[in-house]
């Protein structure tokens, strides 16, 4: 299911050639809903092509692993698509979005899917959805569409295009529609607002997801912290350290003791961050280690967030957030949709079951939301702020019935989150330790 495969994450002109692909049979023939009646069992065409983006800091090259799926006789005909570019979450490569791709080309459009940085078989480092990395390498890939004869020009370099992604892909969808105004439409599942925020969640003095509050930071989420390493463990794409790494200690029989432990210890480092940025992986290592982050870290956090971003952000968003999701809860896109109605920006926002901590009954629906959220911006009404969504403002799900297997949707035509306010509950007592405070993992 879309959102649910996407949860989960220079160009060669002399490259590969195209295959063509007969698409798997998701549907029996005569059964395809609606939405895919177009083209019930389509035929297209995949590109895999490494595109040159951004160096890293240090000036070592960094090129991304992409495949091009586009629908056939669309390279060999004067037809034009809207295009979509598909981000994966946290840990993930292009592989993730496979299946999200194929269900995307036969509704018709041009779409690239990629390996961030740092993940598959791209090259680079993990910087964490900075604007100056990822989002520029996301930058890159919609002028690489921008270049293509299939894909369709709202101007010079102009790609009708957009953007959708889940989690580590969601953050990267928002962040890419604030900042590169040729994105016609995002959609973004599952993911942050504001990052610092929903790894030290403090709900006690603070009234929204928003770091810049300046409420003192709450307790690490530190099984999550955890993840977010492991997902960026597997080292260089050949599977060995890269250069620079500083992942071999010296074997040189003349080198001083010093030398050596030094060596050992930039290895012991190396073999920790894996693919991870030297100064993302200091400071999260630092913050799990004392429990608490220091400023430094909370700024990176902050940065590297479509938080501060958003009043940017011009074209319709649609917000899929899950009510089972320790990690990036409800709060994350509700602060998200107060940013952008505040802006003008039209928004949608859809509450599923599930959420990084379980899977969704409601996956079908959700896929189909997201469909229709694409063709309606993309295809069929194209506009940006104050544009009519294609269905409702707000949906959520309901209790699971007994005997049911999906659970139930609820619909508005407006999002209450925007205008609810909280209620303050005295607490009276004799105080006492918290020892295990809601959504995190305290040392003591």
């Amino acid at each position: 299911m879309l959102v649910s495969m996407l949860a989960a994450a220079l160009v060669s002109l002399a490259g590969p050639a195209a295959t063509a692909v007969a698409a798997p049979g998701r549907l029996a023939a005569g059964t395809a809903p609606s939405y895919l009646t177009a083209v019930a069992a389509p035929s297209y065409l995949t590109a895999v092509q490494r595109i040159a983006v951004g160096p890293e800091p240090d000036g070592t090259p960094v090129t991304l692993d992409t495949t091009i799926y586009a629908p056939a006789g669309a390279g060999g005909s004067t037809a034009r698509h809207p295009a979509v570019l598909l981000a994966h979450g946290l840990g993930g490569s292009k592989a993730d979005l496979e299946d999200a791709a194929v269900l995307l080309v036969g509704e018709g459009f041009v779409v690239l899917t990629y390996s961030a940085r740092g993940f598959g078989a791209s090259s680079g480092r993990v910087h964490l959805d900075d604007p100056a990395f990822e989002v520029a390498d996301a930058q890159r890939l919609v002028d690489t569409l921008a270049a293509r004869p299939d894909v369709q020009l709202d101007g010079p370099k102009d790609p009708r295009v957009a953007v959708v992604g889940g989690s580590y892909g969601g953050a990267l969808a928002l962040m890419l529609a604030a900042t590169d105004p040729r994105i016609d439409a995002d959609v973004a599942s599952i993911t942050w607002h504001d990052l610092a925020d929903a790894l030290f969640p403090q709900s006690a003095s603070a009234s929204s997801a928003d770091s810049s509050s300046g409420a003192t930071p709450g307790p690490f989420k530190q099984l999550w912290g955890a993840r977010f390493f492991a997902g960026a463990l597997g080292g260089s794409p050949s599977g060995s350290p890269s250069p620079g790494d500083g992942a071999s200690p010296s074997t040189n029989p003349s080198a001083t003791p010093a030398a050596g432990a030094a060596a050992r210890a930039a290895a012991s480092g190396a073999a920790l961050c894996g693919r991870y940025d030297p100064t993302v992986c200091r400071l999260m290592v630092t913050a799990m280690e004392r429990g608490t982050p220091d400023q430094a870290l909370l700024d990176l956090l902050r940065r590297h967030s479509p938080a501060p971003l958003l009043g940017r952000l011009t074209a319709p968003t649609l917000l899929v957030q899950g009510q089972t999701d320790t990690l990036f809860g409800l709060d994350q896109a509700d602060a998200t949709a107060r940013a952008l109605t505040a802006a003008g920006t039209t928004v949608a926002v859809r509450w599923t079951d599930g959420g990084h901590d379980a899977p969704s009954t409601t996956a079908d629906a959700d896929e189909q939301a997201t469909v229709d959220w694409l063709r309606h911006f993309l295809v069929d009404s194209p506009g940006r702020r104050g544009a009519a969504r294609p269905g409702p403002a707000f949906s959520y799900t309901l209790p699971l019935p007994r005997g049911a297997s999906t659970t139930p949707l609820a619909t508005s035509d407006r999002y209450p989150g925007l205008t609810a306010s909280g209620t303050t509950l005295p607490i009276s007592g004799a105080g006492g330790q918290v020892v295990t405070p809601l959504a995190a993992s305290p040392r003591r």
